[in-house]
């Protein structure tokens, strides 16, 4: 995951168009998870105190981290696949 919430956010928000493209018909996501990505990110996008932020990019990592556990291993995804959602590929340097 990005270490700043600007590029948490940018990340989250790429996987959002990915989600809203492919999720139910090429991973299967339920309609119910991907309203629950979405809303993660809207509440990121639009949070309106230091608190309610902290607490909705707490949420939105680690919803990607299991999204990405649950989505995006199986069946493995192609090195362009990879490179698009912001993930590093494994055993190279993105220079």
């Amino acid at each position: 995951m990005p270490s700043s919430r600007a590029a948490t956010l940018v990340m989250a928000q790429t996987w959002l168009f990915q989600i809203r493209t492919r999720g139910k018909r090429d991973w299967q996501m339920s309609d119910e998870e991907i309203a629950e990505f979405e809303n993660a990110v809207n509440s990121a996008e639009n949070g309106s105190t230091e608190v309610s932020l902290r607490s909705a990019f707490y949420n939105l990592s680690s919803l990607m981290r299991a999204v990405k556990k649950s989505y995006l291993r199986i069946p493995p995804l192609t090195e362009a696949e990879i490179i698009s959602l912001g993930l590093k590929v494994r055993g190279k340097s993105l220079k």
